[in-house]
């Protein structure tokens, strides 16, 4: 009996151990959530449950698993995995919960403020599925350069593009802008979403800015821990935390880099835009695809102005043949992070370097209006809020630049949109 007690009271202290931590570890997480969802939006309380995302099936095809579930600000998608790439297969495509407020936060100040999503799940203003007769309606396909991550409502380069061609066209005819942007939308995304909403919406302009993401590498996890882990993070808001402060210190291994490769996803992005544009050619929407201004993370913020995209290219290049060349001289005093010299960012730059390449190329070759916002923004790179994302200012001129290039000649309003194709025609 007595020999009982011990081993009695040492099952109750670690079962009291275990209902601690169990306790802790609940309090941790609940702590995440209402955090942020006062950062982002209530919606995140939901997080790792089908409330968080709106997830939209693109046709009878279920959604893959690798589109997995979305992280505290953003879609996730399958941004970065490194066995992505098989033009228009992805078959499903997410956006926001209509008529929400969501919060981003000023890069510059710290300070928060609402992001508005409307009835049918896009930033922006409500519109009508049905669109009044004589309006020209313009599209802007894009990720978060195109959503706006970063400026406010009216700061968005689709939303000033509509007020910039209203006050040229003088209300005749009359501009309706839809930001058809989500973050982290890779082209297998947005080709989904056209087919799906896009074309239903009788565009009669339809722009594309985009690249970054199908250019972005991310080391993958492998086995089953990798898979258990990638799990965690999905339904557990402090593992997407954790996944977040370690990340950085994790440099993706040299195999996931090769021209061979760079030019594997060029050609998977090229075939997407085609698809797009063959989309739009079939039902007379004019087609304007744009380069993306991005950096890599080689050349310090201090001496981004006037620091061409074409120099940071050469100086990743060189890098890549030569790995002890990591990045541009710091500014004085300044601390290297493995988040600042880690190799996948630079590697993917060369990618994008290689997909914008192309994109001249096919824009040419097609006869599609181009607009090179490379070129608009290189003497302005400090207007980048990060590798890709843009300052309001840089917003006006792209939005300038699209103005002037749908302006070039009438555009006469699609009435109606032709059903898409049915599948194998």
């Amino acid at each position: 009996m007595g020999a009982r007690e011990p081993q009695r009271s040492r099952v109750v202290l670690y079962g009291l151990l275990v209902a601690v931590n169990a306790a802790l570890f609940l309090l941790l997480e609940a702590g995440a959530r209402l955090y942020v969802s006062a950062q982002v939006g209530p919606r995140a309380l939901l997080y790792g449950t089908g409330w968080h995302r709106s997830q939209q099936p693109a046709d009878e095809t279920p959604p893959p698993p690798a589109a997995g579930p979305e992280s505290a600000r953003f879609h996730r998608y399958t941004v970065g995995a490194y066995r992505q790439g098989v033009p228009d297969k992805s078959g499903s495509y997410a956006k926001y919960h209509p008529n929400e407020i969501k919060t981003l936060r000023d890069h510059e100040t710290g300070e928060t403020f609402p992001v508005r999503i409307n009835s049918q799940g896009f930033r922006g203003d409500d519109f009508a599925r049905e669109k009044a007769p004589g309006v020209v309606r313009v599209l802007t396909l894009g990720a978060s350069s195109t959503f706006g991550y970063g400026s406010r409502d009216r700061e968005t380069y689709p939303a000033l593009l509509e007020e910039i061609l209203n006050e040229r066209s003088a209300g005749a005819p009359r501009f309706e802008v839809i930001n058809f942007g989500v973050p982290h939308a890779i082209s297998d995304n947005l080709v989904a979403m056209f087919v799906a909403e896009g074309i239903p919406l009788a565009p009669d302009v339809v722009t594309l800015y985009a690249g970054v993401n199908d250019s972005a590498i991310v080391e993958e996890d492998p086995g089953w821990l990798g898979r258990l882990w990638n799990g965690l993070r999905g339904r557990l808001l402090i593992a997407e935390f954790a996944d977040h402060l370690i990340r950085p210190f994790r440099d993706a291994s040299e195999h996931l880099w090769s021209e061979a490769y760079a030019e594997h996803r060029s050609r998977v992005f090229i075939d997407n835009v085609e698809t797009l544009f063959a989309a739009c050619q079939e039902r007379g929407i004019r087609f304007i695809v744009a380069t993306q201004q991005a950096k890599s993370v080689m050349v310090p913020p201090a001496q981004m102005k006037g620091f061409s995209y074409a120099e940071e290219a050469d100086l990743v290049r060189r890098s890549l043949a030569d790995p002890t060349l990591r990045r541009a001289p710091q500014a004085p005093g300044e601390r290297l992070t493995p988040a600042v010299i880690r190799a996948s960012r630079r590697r993917s730059f060369w990618i994008h370097n290689r997909l914008m390449r192309d994109l001249r190329s096919w824009a040419a070759r097609r006869d599609v209006t181009l607009v090179d916002v490379i070129e608009i923004l290189d003497a302005d790179r400090d207007l980048l809020l990060s590798w890709v994302h843009l300052h309001p200012d840089a917003n006006r001129r792209v939005a300038d630049a699209f103005a002037t290039r749908i302006l070039e000649r009438p555009v006469d309003p699609v009435r109606t949109a032709r059903p898409p194709p049915a599948q194998g025609s």
